[in-house]
Parts: C-alpha cells; structure tokens; sequence
C-alpha cells in the first residue's frame, strides 16, 4: 500500500524536500557543466550566475533514492489524462523525467544531500552505477562552484569525484525552485532525515566568502581552515531557507541598506546590500547598482568597484539606466574614456533630448579625441601630404628657371638639379629624397645661389609636412643666402599665416616687394594672406595687380572672380568668370571655381555641367585632379539626394589620389548618411591617418569614436536601434 502520497502540480522542487531524494541531471549535462566548470574563469561570487552557464530550457532528470524504504513511485503519463505509471524501489525501470528545473538547483541539492550524508556517516542505500556517478559529479561541480576565482588542473573529473567528497565536506541543503511537471512520491520519512531548517545566526544575514578547498589544494593553517568552515556554514545555512524566507529577508536587507545609504553610512549600507545579494535567491541588478552608489559616494570614491558592480549588474539589466549612468562617470573619473564615451552615448541615444547626458558625450568625446591626437602626433614619423594638397600648393607659384650647376657640381648639387627635375615632373615623393640627400651629401660651399635654392624646396617640404617651424627656419635661411630670391620671401609671409603672425607676414611681403616690386607672386600671395582675413577689397585689388603683371597666371584670375563674389558682386564676379574660362579655355581650374560658386547659389544644373567639363578636361591628363569628381558629387548629394551615386564618384576620386583628404572626408560624411557605419568608421580612420594639422586630426578622430559608440549601442541595445531607426524613417 502506497503511503504519504504527495501530488506536486507547479513546484518540482517541493517534491524532494525530504532528504531521502533528489532529482540528478543527466550524465552528459553533468559533464559539460563540470567541463565549464574547469575550463571557463568566473566571477568571483560564491554562486554563479546560473544562466550563464546553461540556458533555461527542460533537461532529463533521474530520480535518486538515497535511503529509507519507500513503496512506490507514481507517474502521469499525461498532465491531462487519468493514466497513472507505478514503479517500484530501486526505481532503476524509472524514465528519464524532462523538466524545466535548472540543473545549477538539481546539482546543488544533490551534492549538499552527498556531502552531509558522508559527513555524518549515514547508511545509505546502494545506488546504481550510473546514478552514483552523476552524484560523484554533482559534488564536483557543487565544490567548484563554492571555490570560483580559482582554476584547478585540468585532470580527469571523474579520477577526481571521490577527493572532491573527501575534501570538501559541509553541512546542509538548497532548495530548486522552478516549474516541473505532474510527478507523485510516495517517499518513506525516517529518522534519518535532515528536513530541518537551519536558522541563521541573526537578521543580519551571512557573508559568503570562496571557501571551499580545491582538488589538489593543500591543507590550509587551522585559522583558515575555520574561517573557511564558518563561511561555508553561512552559505549552508542561507541555503537552508525556502525560496519565501530568503525574498523576504533579501527585501529587509535591502531596505536596511537603503536606510543606511540615505544617513551617508556607506561602508554599513555596502554590507547590507553585499548581504542581500547572497541571500537573494536569485541575482538581481538593483543590489549590485545600490552597492555601487556607496562606493561612488565614498570619500575618496572607490571606482573600480563601482565599474564592477555596475557591470554585473547591466549584465543582468542591459538598460539599467542607474547602473549605466554610474558605471560611465567611473570609467570618466579613471580616465576609460572609451568605455565612457560608450555608456555616456548610450544614455544620449535612449534618451534623447536630456541635456546632461548630450554634454557629457561631447566632453568625453573632445578629451578622448584631443589626447589620442596628442598621442599620434607624437610617436608618428613625419610624412608628406596628399598629391592632390602638393600640386595645389606648388601650382601657387609661377614657374621658376632651373638652377645652373657649377663647372664641377658636388654630388649634393646635383642631388639639387635632380629635385628640381623631378618636381617639375610632380614626383614630389622623389623629390623630396632627392633634396634630403643633397644636404647629406654636401653642396658647394662657395654656391651660394643653390644653397639658397636648396634651403627653398626643403623648406616647403617641411611646410606640407606642417613643421612650420622648421620650414621658417630654412626660409629664413635660404634669404641669407641669397637675398634676391623673391619666393623664399613669399613662403615666409606663408609661414607667418599658418601661424596667425599676420604682422609678421607683410613684413615679409614688404621686404619682397622691396627687393623686386615687378614679381607677379607677391601679389597673387599677399591677395591669398587678405582673402584668409576676409579684407576681400585689398585681396582684389592684389589679384589685379599680379594679372597686370603676368596675365598668364590661371589662379590670379580664379581667385579675382571669386573675391567679387564674397563682396556679394555677383555681376562682376559672373563676368570675371566668363571671360577667365574664354582665356583659359585649356584649363579644368577656372571650371571648377565657377561650379563651386553656382553650387553655393543651388544652381545645380549649371554647376553639373561646369564639373562635368572640369572632369573632361581633367581625364586628358597623365593626373587628373580629382576635385571636380567630388565637387559633382556634393551637387548630387544637395541636389537630387542621390546619395550612392555621390559615393560612386568619391570613390573615382579616391582612385586618381587615394589620400584627397576632401574625397576622403566627403565620403565618409556619405556613408554615415547612409548607416554604413562600419565603413565610415573605417573612412574616417584613414582621414585621421592623413590628417596635416592637429586640428584635422581631431576632428577625425571624434567621428571615429563618436560612431564607434553608436556602433556599440546597435550591438548592445538591437532591440531600442531598430525601434530609433524605425522613427528615424517615418519623421
């Protein structure tokens, strides 16, 4: 006759609560829990946040008898029907029960039922194999478990199943709460059960500590060993307390905290809420995101323990906005300015509109882009710019004579005569080298005319590599040298304007005009120095002069129509367009111009066809500029939002001169329009990588930074982007 008949509708685990029984996972769960076990590393807390180890899902449990003499075990074949299963002791004929129990529970149970049972000497009954290997191994894992933040060697669990007993014995049991299915017992209760509740020492509740002794762990001094076993009586006897004790006391822990907290207690409020996370049955983030608003709020704050708290505890809440507010002002204060500028930007996204969270973005974004400049700036080797940027400089100055070489020419002077060769060929790469190399070799002292020439194309070497300084140095020079070379005197007054000496800059343009007051350039250059300080008036009348002077110089021409219209003369300027185009009518330049000023006005039909023929004649050249390719491309953008066929044509760009810096930058800006973020960041990566000044270099590196964190708020938050992204396409 069946006795004590137990029927279990919901809770599975209520079924077990005597001693007598458990539920063992599978052998197979059970070895590739314990293979994690021992080969992944784990936070360190006593118990693991289970579901990172498996998923909830149901798992095939057998029924473990371990002592007593029950009659029977009875089954519904089906949670519907009237159909009832019967078997017998030893319950080897049993099927394997599926049920949505977490194996973390199950393993816990069973081993703390073992591990008691072996402490006490208690007579069990003899197990089947199978069944008493699963045992072995639950204790394994179990004392694993209790041991996190270490690792042990990685030898045979199974050889290893009777130590870990051995080795690692306590007293107690957990209780598993989760849904199950229809099961029935008919257990036999004995004196022999421990269905006892063990009482906590005091309201408090206990501190787990990782106590538990590891497989080939040697003996630990006495005093260790008893605050080991005192740490392992107080995670016992927290397992000890059914699932609505432990809530309950969680609750009034954590209200203790919080009473703590308000009265700026925060080493007390830091013990209630550490108390409430090991007494909760299950983690929750709100301990760990109140533990860290005491560690922040501490004098001095302790940082890195609010980072990590507020992790484990988005972990568990992605958008635990508290938790993600505190962990990015940690990472700012520990100058993480990456992972703050990802949290910061996080909270802007989610919530847009909040003034505090926009601010905080943009000033981990400036700090974090200023100091990676400061960094690249000073360990990158100097290089010379875009072929684009040199043509455009070299193309400011009228031709000049070669030099004519000495009746016998040192090496170094020919090193000269060759750079001057091959800049009139635009290899401005060689002739670079080859001017470096004519210092290194030597020029003929007595030269003093190449010195000064020489001293010239270095100087403006180091000017496109902006070492402004060094380029001053070798002008100045070049001067001493040889003071009748004019240019050397232009290209000071250029140094000055790059850096804001404008005083210093006329000077310079005086003391060419002195030396020789018919040279085109000064004027063309002097006009370039009062068009940057927007005196557009004085800048026209110095483009007249230098036409006057030398009427075959395109960019005089170029830059008088485009004064005249930053004086709003639009008629003159149109005019002085039209008849630059008729007399240059060879050149891609003038076409250019005109289409950027027809842009600016939206007239972009006009300005089509002004690049279009800008392109043509561009395209007869061995190097085509590939300025009108994106000057066309910001028409289709502005105009028709074509957006991929304005890339198409940045992209045709980037193959006449793959580092423009304008196509490297226009593009870029496309495809963040686009949401092709991967490859704008990519993009503008290279833009940082070509960047001339400190200034462009930022610039660049804060759309880097500034689309990487919105790169990580998709991969974090899909479900919010595809929602942001949703009410970005129906505004």
């Amino acid at each position: 006759m069946l006795r004590s008949v137990n029927i279990v509708k919901v809770d599975l685990h209520r079924t077990f609560e005597s001693d007598n029984w458990a539920l063992v996972p599978s052998l197979d769960c059970l070895k590739e829990i314990a293979a994690k076990a021992i080969l992944l590393a784990h936070p360190s807390k006593v118990w693991p946040v289970y579901l990172e180890w498996f998923p909830n899902k149901e798992y095939v449990y057998s029924i473990c008898h371990f002592k007593g003499a029950p009659t029977a075990f009875l089954r519904h074949t089906n949670e519907d029907s009237g159909n009832i299963l019967v078997y017998k002791s030893p319950f080897s004929t049993v099927p394997g029960i599926e049920a949505p129990l977490h194996p973390y529970f199950a393993i816990s149970h069973v081993a703390q039922k073992a591990i008691y049972f072996h402490e006490k000497q208690v007579q069990l009954n003899k197990l089947p194999d199978m069944i008493q290997d699963c045992v072995d191994l639950c204790v394994a894992i179990y004392s694993q478990w209790l041991g996190v933040g270490r690792r042990i060697a990685k030898a045979s669990i199974e050889r290893g199943m009777h130590s870990f007993v051995e080795g690692n014995v306590d007293t107690g049991r957990v209780i598993a709460a989760d849904e199950g299915n229809n099961i029935h017992l008919s257990p036999e209760t004995d004196n022999g059960s421990i269905d006892k509740k063990l009482p906590l020492e005091d309201k408090k509740g206990p501190e787990l500590n990782n106590s538990i002794r590891h497989l080939n762990q040697p003996d630990a001094p006495r005093e260790e060993r008893r605050r080991n076993l005192n740490s392992r009586s107080n995670a016992i006897r927290i397992q000890g307390l059914s699932i609505e004790e432990r809530i309950e006391q969680t609750a009034e822990l954590k209200e203790r905290g919080n009473t703590a907290y308000d009265q700026r207690k925060f080493e007390e409020a830091i013990r209630f809420y550490t108390q409430a996370i090991d007494m909760s049955p299950a983690p929750q983030a709100v301990y760990y995101a109140n533990r860290a608003a005491c560690y922040i709020d501490m004098k001095p704050p302790n940082y890195e323990k609010v980072i990590e708290d507020c992790t484990t505890a988005l972990n568990l809440d992605p958008k635990y906005v508290k938790a993600l507010n505190r962990r990015a002002s940690a990472l700012e204060a520990t100058e993480r300015l990456e992972e703050a500028l990802r949290d910061f930007t996080a909270l802007a996204i989610r919530f847009k509109g909040d003034v505090a969270a926009a601010g905080a973005v943009e000033r981990v974004l400036a700090k974090l882009s200023a100091k990676q400049a400061q960094e690249i700036i000073h360990n990158r080797q100097p290089r010379l710019p875009s072929v684009t940027f040199i043509r455009a400089y070299f193309a400011g100055f009228r031709n000049r004579p070669r030099v004519i070489l000495p009746d016998t020419p040192s090496t170094g002077d020919q090193k000269l005569f060759a750079a001057q060769v091959a800049l009139s060929e635009s290899q401005y790469a060689r002739a670079y080298q080859l001017i470096v190399e004519a210092f290194e070799n030597g020029l003929t002292e007595s030269w003093r005319k190449g010195l000064a020439e020489a001293l010239n194309i270095r100087g403006t070497f180091k000017f496109l590599m902006s070492d402004s300084v060094g380029a001053k140095a070798d002008f100045m020079e070049s001067t001493q040298a040889w003071p009748n070379l004019i240019q050397s005197w232009v290209k000071i007054a250029s140094v000055y304007m790059e850096l804001s000496e404008a005083g210093a800059a006329f000077a310079a343009f005086e003391k060419a005009i002195e030396l020789d007051a018919e040279c085109a350039d000064i004027y063309y250059h002097r006009g370039q120095a009062f068009f940057m300080l927007s005196d557009f008036e004085r800048a026209v009348e110095d483009y007249r002069r230098s036409n006057k002077l030398d009427p075959s110089f395109v960019f005089s021409h170029i830059q008088l129509a485009v004064a005249q219209y930053k004086m709003m003369k639009l008629d003159e300027s149109m005019a002085s367009f039209r008849e630059t185009l008729f007399s240059f009518p060879g050149r891609g330049e003038p076409y250019n111009h005109y289409g950027e000023v027809l842009l600016d006005q939206q007239r972009f039909q006009e300005a089509i066809e002004k690049f279009d023929r800008a392109i043509e004649i561009e395209k007869q050249k061995p190097k085509p500029s590939p300025l009108p390719l994106v000057n066309k491309a910001l028409v289709l953008h502005q105009w028709k939002q074509d957006l991929p066929g304005a890339s198409a044509l940045c992209r045709e760009a980037l193959s006449y001169d793959g580092e423009c810096d304008i196509a490297v930058d226009t593009l870029a800006q496309l495809t963040v329009q686009q949401g092709h973020v991967e490859e704008a960041i990519e993009t503008f990566e290279k833009q940082a990588a070509i960047a001339r000044t400190e200034a462009e270099l930022v610039q660049a590196l804060s759309y880097v930074n500034a689309l990487k964190a919105q790169l990580e708020f998709q991969n974090n938050y899909p479900d919010m982007a595809r929602q942001l992204r949703q009410m970005a396409a129906e505004a």
